[in-house]
């Protein structure tokens, strides 16, 4: 069964990066949220021009996730993030702690 994800993207350098869970996005699995944050790289996608497959070092997008809501639950602390690695292969990771 799959399992609902929230996501909360920040586009990178060149994109407004929001910190508000107002602009959480929902999902149906997590391969769902890492198929779309993929495709914000497409250079065919005229709605996120600037985003890049660069890692977050070098200005690239990333993502926080949740496997609850977290406008519901109050848990600020992601379960997972999504980044680029150095060779644009995604990393689903969870958050150092």
């Amino acid at each position: 069964m799959a399992k609902k994800v929230w996501m909360l993207w920040f586009g990178g350098s060149g994109n407004y990066a929001s910190p508000c869970l107002a602009d959480l996005e929902e999902f149906d699995s997590i391969k769902e949220a890492v198929r779309d944050f993929d495709s914000r790289a497409n250079s065919w996608n005229q709605y996120y021009p600037l985003v890049t497959r660069d890692t977050y070092d070098n200005g690239g997008q990333y993502a926080h996730l949740w496997f609850t809501d977290p406008r519901e639950t109050g848990e600020g602390y992601p379960d997972r993030v999504l980044e680029y690695g150095p060779r644009e292969g995604i990393r689903v990771s969870r958050m150092p702690v």
